[in-house]
């Protein structure tokens, strides 16, 4: 049992190839286009969590009262999903991420398991023991297969196209930024005030979505920097 790191999962005892965010983003695009078109669908809301797991992925998902620290694990050998049941019932918009982030690693690195599985190298692993295991935890120095999972997550939840779309729907309620110098409290003022109108949309929490927008960038928003350092404004249209 050497190889089942007690903090992770033995997802992360394995190497995982170094992959770019837009690598990763482009991955999960193509995963969840491929899904749609399938099905007839178009991108107009998230996607449902469950059903891509069991559906599109083949696996079970479960709710399980877990350790403290513990918000999700998955099996690769039993394929099965498991989620906290108090962070399921409790924090759903948390959970969301959790469980985005578990479909990560079945999509990121399940081959990775597979292939050292047929090298023998993880032979005496036994279906009970956790590939991967999704703890609470801040810590820049994780894993990279679990960064990879959290940028993965990120895009299930937070399709470029849905947020744009939602976006969309919204903008005209930001008029007052429309052709005019934007300060620095102005921007932070701005970014809140997308992140409270579309995180009820979205189903995720403010501080993922956050993150998410200092990643497509601002311009994406159509506040645009102007000449001058910091002068910017709003483009509605």
């Amino acid at each position: 049992m050497e190889r089942m790191n007690k903090d992770y999962g033995i997802i992360n005892t394995i190497f995982v190839t170094p992959q770019s965010v837009k690598q990763i983003e482009k991955r999960i695009n193509d995963i969840i286009s491929n899904y749609l078109e399938k099905n007839g669908w178009e991108l107009d809301q998230p996607i449902e969590l469950k059903d891509f797991i069991e559906d599109e992925l083949g696996y079970t998902f479960e709710l399980e009262n877990m350790p403290e620290d513990i918000l999700g694990c998955t099996y690769f050998e039993s394929k099965r999903v498991v989620i906290d049941k108090k962070l399921y019932e409790n924090l759903p918009k948390r959970a969301n991420f959790t469980i985005a982030h578990e479909i990560a690693h079945i999509c990121l690195h399940e081959k990775y398991y597979n292939r050292e599985k047929e090298q023998k190298k993880l032979a005496f692993m036994p279906a009970d023991v956790p590939s991967s295991i999704n703890r609470e935890s801040r810590d820049p120095s994780r894993p990279n297969a679990e960064r990879q999972a959290d940028w993965a997550a990120s895009f299930i939840l937070m399709q470029e196209k849905l947020i744009l779309n939602y976006w969309n729907d919204i903008k005209d309620n930001y008029k007052s930024y429309l052709n005019r110098p934007v300060s620095k409290t102005d921007e932070t003022n701005f970014k809140k005030s997308i992140v409270n109108d579309l995180t009820e949309e979205l189903q995720v929490s403010k501080e993922a979505l956050g993150y998410r927008i200092e990643n497509l960038g601002l311009e994406f928003f159509g506040l645009i920097p102007q000449e001058g350092g910091l002068q910017m404004k709003l483009a509605i249209g």
